[in-house]
């Protein structure tokens, strides 16, 4: 038996442009074909959120955005983009990843407070599902929240203490 893959030919719509952030349609139909059925069947060779109804077939695919962003040097929430990205589903896979990561996510005030330490975690995961897109935190700002973390942890003075002390302010 030949055990080599055979390459699936998605077809595409006449206006589609596959770009890297979106390699298929977004009405790409998932079926419910596990990942060892026949290609020929036009099943998708991975178990991701299978999208199907028993009685009516495949479902087309719903794009989820999603943005991530800092909250203080400590922590970060995740903000849907559209009313199709609900964040209840996210609910255990965010406790799960802030414990294994050695901190405690809460839902205060209408949002996520995830712990920084587990971000890379999370914005790899929830960007790897195919239905997501995902606006990542810029590195910059997570290059700046990891100093000041860093000066929070070492009890460094603030500003005004070390000008105080007649440092020049572009100094302190």
């Amino acid at each position: 038996s030949n055990n080599s893959i055979t390459p699936m030919h998605i077809p595409l719509p006449p206006n589609f442009t596959p770009t890297w952030k979106d390699l298929t349609p977004p009405t790409f139909y998932l079926t419910n074909d596990s990942p060892t059925s026949n290609v020929a069947t036009g099943g998708i060779q991975f178990d991701a959120y299978r999208g199907y109804s028993s009685t009516s077939g495949p479902l087309p695919m719903t794009i989820r955005e999603y943005k991530l962003s800092l909250i203080s040097v400590s922590e970060f929430t995740v903000t849907p983009l559209t009313p199709d990205s609900p964040i209840s589903h996210l609910r255990s896979h965010i406790k799960q990843m802030s414990r294994s990561h050695g901190g405690s996510a809460s839902f205060q005030d209408g949002r996520w407070r995830i712990p920084l330490s587990c971000y890379q975690t999370f914005y790899t995961w929830l960007s790897c599902l195919p239905q997501n897109r995902v606006e990542g935190i810029p590195s910059s700002q997570l290059q700046i929240a990891s100093m000041g973390k860093a000066l929070k942890e070492r009890n460094c003075p603030s500003v005004e203490t070390v000008t105080s002390y007649g440092v020049p302010l572009a100094l302190a």
